[in-house]
């Protein structure tokens, strides 16, 4: 499975946000560093897939630190070992080495006045947080100087590290029994439906009785919730049935604007909730089915986000999904326009602590989507989050670009597309392929 293909962030954006989550793989190094005083530094990470995102570090070991950088996502093994070739960098090195060697380098060329290159502001992503969690060796970088821990731009890192300490939704009561009115359900929990359902079966369940339909799916969304959300099985990786993408598969075909309560319920949940049910995709299937629930349901999206203490990048969906409705309902763009500039007037004006960590986070997400509907109404609340350092550069190198992609024709991006249930399964069914 390809990561590139059905992620919701660009590759940079990304790395930025989630590479951190992914387990080291492997780092390398040229075998003759030492001696020729240039080091080629890769250091890989592992999705679920068996793909890797790597992060390429060369530096000199003298005065000028790192020279360049660059990153490569979502690649598989054979290209991986092709471009330790191409660099020379063959020999295995443990990560702390790897560490500190990119570190040191860096924290010795800053007291020349010679910064990192720029495409480190992604890449340091692919690294751990620079801090006294991680061993310290003392490398000969060409002065007899002591290292200093080296904190990155801004804290952005720092920041998103404090995330899940931030988390602080205070959980109702989710029922402990799974009891429906329509046993046919149950197939939705099923291990061997987990990469698709039979066209049959899902006819059938579209075919119920509809209140009670929604109603039984609601609760099944709510008992899973219970189930899982604070004692994922160690066992499996990701969940052994696909029922939470289930449901929002079918309460996007059945437009079931009641169930928007439940779909709500899935996104305050928090990142390891969505890792274990979603993975990657969760922008596959959350928005569209946000959309299609919540599109004359505003002012109940805006409340939501408007709530605190929720992980961001779940929370994040609520606004491609309002977003489309500017998209595919033109008539309605004013209204949008309304939502998105009471969100970010809420984002500034509480923009200390954990709203703080999610404005960071999250606001150039959602100039994207403004850049996408081509909002240039809200060129001035955007420039106020920019101008209170409460947007990184990740997308966007500046004001002026998003003011300059703003002003083109509206387009309509893939990820706004209201894809069917066949398409939504085949997407399904290539993730569980690649897992």
């Amino acid at each position: 499975m390809d990561p590139k293909r059905h992620t919701l962030l660009p590759p940079g954006k990304y790395i930025i946000a989630k590479a951190r989550n992914l387990p080291i793989a492997e780092c390398a190094i040229n075998r003759d560093w030492q001696a020729r005083r240039h080091a080629n530094v890769i250091v890989a990470r592992e999705h679920k897939s068996g793909a890797l995102t790597i992060g390429i570090y060369s530096i000199d070991m003298n005065i000028n630190g790192l020279e360049e950088t660059s990153y490569e996502f979502g690649i598989q093994r054979g290209e991986y070992e092709r471009i330790k070739e191409q660099t020379g960098s063959q020999t295995i090195i443990t990560y702390e080495e790897a560490h500190n060697i990119i570190y040191g380098s860096i924290a010795n060329a800053e007291d020349f006045a010679r910064p990192p290159h720029k495409d480190f502001s992604v890449t340091q992503y692919i690294l751990e947080e620079d801090s006294d969690e991680i061993e310290y060796i003392d490398y000969d970088f060409g002065t007899k100087r002591t290292r200093n821990i080296f904190s990155i731009s801004f804290d952005a890192a720092s920041e998103q590290h404090t995330l899940d300490k931030a988390y602080q939704y205070q959980y109702p009561d989710y029922p402990t029994q799974l009891k429906l009115v329509h046993p046919e359900l149950h197939a939705l929990f099923s291990h061997r439906n987990r990469a698709s359902i039979n066209e049959d079966t899902f006819k059938a369940i579209l075919a119920l009785p509809r209140e009670t339909l929604v109603a039984d799916i609601s609760h099944s969304i709510y008992y899973e919730i219970g189930q899982t959300r604070s004692h994922i099985h160690t066992k499996w990786r990701e969940s052994p049935h696909s029922f939470i993408i289930h449901a929002l598969i079918i309460l996007n075909e059945l437009q079931a604007e009641e169930a928007l309560p439940a779909i709500l319920e899935i996104m305050r949940q928090n990142n390891e909730f969505a890792e274990f049910h979603l993975s990657d995709y969760a922008g596959e299937y959350i928005p569209l089915a946000l959309y299609r629930t919540g599109r004359k349901q505003l002012p109940a999206l805006l409340d939501f986000a408007h709530e605190s203490g929720l992980h961001p990048f779940l929370k994040y969906n609520v606004y491609p999904a309002v977003a489309m409705v500017a998209s595919h309902e033109p008539e309605r763009r004013d209204e949008v326009l309304e939502w998105f500039r009471n969100s970010l007037t809420h984002l500034y004006e509480n923009r200390l602590g954990t709203t703080a960590c999610e404005a960071r986070l999250t606001v150039e997400l959602i100039a994207q989507d403004l850049v996408n509907i081509r909002a240039k109404e809200l060129l001035p609340e955007l420039r106020q989050l920019i101008d209170a350092n409460l947007a990184d550069k990740f997308i966007f190198a500046s004001y002026a670009e998003i003011e300059k992609e703003i002003g083109k024709r509206p387009r309509r991006p893939p990820e706004y597309e209201l894809k069917n249930p066949a398409q939504l399964y085949e997407i399904l069914r290539e993730w569980r392929a690649g897992a």
